[in-house]
This record gives structure tokens, sequence and C-alpha cells, in this order.
């Protein structure tokens, strides 16, 4: 076995030593290296994080913006359907009120009719009543002037009329001119006076049955 000086250890030593050193050296910058990656990862995680948060900031801002107007249409809506309820009560009520009304008009106008059916029935029994005590009245008028008129003749008949005055008819013809008033007279003003004489005239005949 050779025997190593003090020189050829102390040579080694130091190869040791620099060895050591020479990875110490690139263990530390392998060290600062991975310090300065971590350190620019953590930059980037942290820019990444900030990022995040404002995108998450504004989508929040987003949702609440888009959650605001959508409360506000449902708001919207609401007093919309409200006002649409009031209306439709409103019209309902009208509608019933209408209908009370149109009803009352219907039972006025039935009334009415009524009226007027029941009047104009009691109005024609009424004027078909007159009618009739006109009718007798006429009649019995008539029948009073007739015998006032067969009295008068009767009165002239019994003054010796002469024969001229009887036509061959046997009916008598009156002179003289025609009254104004050619309605029937009373039975006592229509008869003749005593002293009238009945005369033969061509152009004014009454003829009158005895």
């Amino acid at each position: 076995m050779t025997s190593v000086t003090r020189d050829e250890f102390e040579a080694r030593i130091e190869a040791v030593e620099a060895r050591m050193d020479a990875r110490i050296a690139a263990a530390i910058a392998r060290l600062d290296a991975f310090e300065v990656r971590a350190e620019e990862r953590e930059q980037r995680l942290l820019t990444m994080f900030a990022e995040r948060d404002k995108r998450l900031d504004e989508r929040d801002k987003r949702f609440d913006e888009r959650f605001n107007k959508r409360d506000k249409r449902l708001d919207e809506r609401d007093k919309r359907l409200e006002l649409l309820y009031q209306q439709a009560a409103a019209a309902a009520q009208s509608a019933s009120t209408l209908k009370a009304h149109m009803w009352l008009a219907t039972s006025t106008v039935v009334l009415a009719v009524v009226g007027t059916v029941v009047g104009a029935y009691y109005a024609t029994q009424s004027s078909h009543l007159g009618m009739a005590q006109a009718v007798i009245s006429a009649f019995q008028q008539g029948q009073a002037n007739a015998g006032a008129v067969h009295q008068a003749v009767g009165c002239r008949a019994s003054n010796k009329k002469p024969a001229s005055a009887l036509t061959d008819a046997g009916s008598l013809i009156w002179s003289g001119r025609e009254d104004l008033n050619l309605r029937p007279p009373a039975p006592h003003a229509g008869t003749l006076p005593g002293c009238a004489t009945p005369r033969k005239h061509e152009s004014i005949t009454d003829p009158l049955t005895v």
C-alpha cells in the first residue's frame, strides 16, 4: 500500500472542497432560480386571483343589475296586475250597476206599455160609450123631431089646406127660403105657427110621408 503524503492529502481535500463548493453553489443557484420561479408563479397567481376576483365582482355586479331589473319588472308587473284587478273590479261593479239599471229601465218600459195599453183600452171603452150615448141621444132627438113634424103635418091638414097643396104621391110641397140653421130644432120650437099657409112651389120640395 502506497503512503499518501500530506500535500497529496491536502490537494485531495481541496479538490473535494472545490467539488462540494461547486455543488453547493449549484444548489444555491437552483434554490435561487426556484425562488425566482416561485415568486413569479406567486405573482402570476396573485394576478390571476386579482383578475378572477375582478371578473367575479363584475359578474356579481351584472347579476345584481339583472336581479334589480328583474325585481323592478316584477314590481311593475305586480302594479299592472293590481291596476288590472282594480279595473276589472270596477268594470264588474259598473256592469252590475248597468244590469240593474237595464232591468229597471225594462221594468219601467213594460209598466209604461201596460199602462198605455190599459189607458188605451179604457179610453176606447169610454169613446165607445160616448159614441153609444151620442147615437142614443141622436136617435131620441130624431124621434122627437119626427113627432113634432107629424104633429105639424096633422095641424096643417086640419086647417083646410087646398087640394093643390097635395101632390099625386101624397106629399106636401112647401114654399119659402131655406133656413140658415140646418140642425134639427127642438120639439116645441119646430112646430109651425097657426098663421102659416102651405103654398105649392116647384123649385123647392120637401116630401114628407103623412
